[in-house]
């Protein structure tokens, strides 16, 4: 692969998202300071303490800092903002400078092209990656033919011939990377100083947006429309039996799926997530749907992500992205792929219904079978017991590993009857012939205080029934039991004195003690709706503890 590294200089492209909304812009504009060149011209579109800037150059030179490793933190926003800028207004930009539109093309390219580094893998469909991958190639010609245009600029010229080769490194890196397996490997772009540089600098995103899902999915519905998320309960609803239609059409009559986190909670209370109370007051469980779905090979699950986006999409939804969650991708990320603890995350999907008075987000959290070492027998053996933690599980950012807690366990075959296996959201083995350690480990948050860190099949098994909108739908068998320790004791907390919380009670309702920390109502819902608010302000009454008595399943 040719190197990402121009002569004497790293070219470290920055990706937007988000227009920043105070910037600080040093004095020094640097080596494209020529005030005679075409692009030094200052026209009214960045306005800094009164005075227009020269907005070309000033892309130029952070983007020339960019290669040099020397933009600094507290100026990336700057890069960010001029190449927004640059590329809302094309025609202008055409007229004075067409190289800055080019360099704008490439820092966007970049960014969704390094978002799909982290879920490439020989099983991912192209739907996954055709969009970025695409677009890139098709692009590539038209900023090249960029250094054609009127007025010449030679040092922006520049910048664009190395930009240009720069893309074509990614490309062929994400290539090999598109060749590697899912589990048990060492990542080789990981590994490759240059290209996780690039990963780094782009923000380390791991959102995907699926085909035929806009590039742009996730700056649509940012902060500004926030206070529309579930806002209304016929929209939620209405939500829901979409949901439900779209996962029994890919996922299948058969597939095991329910509800999970917050939407769990809220249908065991009121079977929907809005719950109405005396006096008009509501208790607003959960502003999104969160659901896991059972599938048995990160291949199937792919398969499945990008059946139900096309099914939604066919309903009207705005698309959907895929997702890793977790702590995989941090500045020991590449320290620890060395000891082969190579993390993908916790793989989700994320979709999103938009209207003008209330969204509608659904959250589908992929659920792995796998069976607990000591609990497989070997041929002619007795049962296999659990090894301790390995070495590798060790130091500043490696996963938690207690050997009281967390043992080695065994991915199922794609045929093998999943009701009788445990569950994992996040699966980490060791490339085969590893110094480090051996065999594959659940690295599970939702499911982190059972042993071995995965779900035993006793919990969902027998499937049970929940009220859900009207109708009903699958739900764990031990839900209550599985609530109290969902992500370490997310609902189920001790007080100072030893007392537990009520799942049937809003918490909204029944502030947490100061000395507890933030309580989870202010992180799962939406402190800023004014029905929250009420019911925080007022509590419950003896109203509202009938109606909850009578609701609660």
């Amino acid at each position: 692969m040719r190197s990402l590294r121009p002569v004497g200089v790293q070219l470290l492209l920055l990706a937007f998202l988000f227009r920043s909304p105070a910037l600080e812009i040093d004095g020094t504009l640097g080596p494209f300071e020529d005030e005679s060149r075409p692009c030094a011209v200052s026209i009214p579109l960045a306005m800094r303490h009164g005075a227009y800037l020269p907005i070309y150059i000033v892309l130029f030179n952070k983007y020339f800092d960019l290669l040099q490793g020397k933009l600094i933190q507290r100026q990336t926003s700057v890069l960010k903002e001029m190449a927004i800028t640059v590329a809302d207004n094309k025609d202008l930009t055409l007229k004075y400078c067409p190289q800055a539109l080019g360099l704008a093309e490439l820092v966007r390219l970049e960014m969704n092209l390094m978002a799909v580094f982290p879920v490439a893998s020989e099983v991912t469909p192209y739907p996954m990656y055709a969009a970025p991958l695409t677009e890139a190639q098709e692009t590539m010609g038209t900023i090249a033919a960029d250094t054609e245009l009127e007025p010449k600029d030679a040092e922006g010229d520049w910048l664009l011939h190395e930009g240009l080769a720069r893309m074509e490194a990614l490309l062929q890196g994400l290539r090999q990377a598109l060749a590697e397996p899912w589990h048990a490997m060492k990542r080789k772009w990981i590994q490759d100083p240059e290209l996780w540089n690039a990963f780094s600098v782009t923000g380390r995103l791991t959102i995907t947006p699926i085909y035929p899902t806009p590039l742009h999915f996730d700056a649509t519905f940012g902060a500004i429309r926030k206070h529309l998320r579930g806002r209304t309960p016929e929209a939620v609803a209405k939500g829901w039996r979409e949901i439900s239609a779209a996962m029994r059409a890919t996922a299948g009559e058969d597939a095991e799926w329910w509800p999970i986190s917050g939407t769990l909670l809220a249908l065991l209370r009121y079977g929907q997530l809005h719950g109405f109370l005396a006096e008009g007051k509501v208790d607003v469980v959960d502003d999104d749907i969160d659901i896991i779905l059972v599938q048995p090979s990160v291949r199937s699950w792919f398969q499945f992500c990008v059946a139900v986006t096309a099914v939604l999409q066919g309903l009207g939804w705005h698309g959907c992205a895929h997702m890793l969650t977790g702590s995989a991708y941090t500045n020991q990320t590449r320290r620890l792929a060395e000891m082969d603890v190579d993390r993908r995350g916790r793989p989700e999907l994320f979709c999103i219904k938009l209207a003008a008075d209330s969204d509608v987000i659904l959250n589908v959290q992929l659920a792995l079978p796998v069976q607990r070492v000591q609990q497989r027998a070997g041929i002619g053996t007795a049962a296999v017991k659990p090894k301790g933690c390995p070495k590798a599980f060790s130091g500043r950012g490696a996963p938690t590993c207690r050997a009281a807690v967390m043992g080695p366990v065994h991915l199922m075959s794609d045929t093998a009857d999943a009701s009788q296996a445990s569950l994992t959201e996040e699966l980490f083995c060791f490339p085969e012939g590893s110094l480090h350690g051996q065999g594959c480990w659940s690295l599970s948050y939702n499911f982190q205080r059972f042993q071995d860190q995965v779900l035993p099949p006793d919990f969902r098994h027998p499937m049970a029934r929940c009220a859900a909108f009207g109708d009903t739908t699958a739900c764990p068998a031990k839900a209550v039991e599985l609530l109290k320790s969902w992500g370490g004791g997310e609902y189920w907390k001790a007080t100072p004195n030893g007392e537990y919380p009520c799942l049937a009670l809003p918490d909204v309702g029944c502030p947490a003690p100061k000395e507890l920390g933030t309580p989870s109502w202010k992180i799962d819902r939406q402190e800023e709706d004014p029905r929250n608010q009420r019911l925080a302000a007022e509590g419950l009454n003896a109203q509202d503890m009938s109606i909850l008595r009578k609701h609660w399943h």
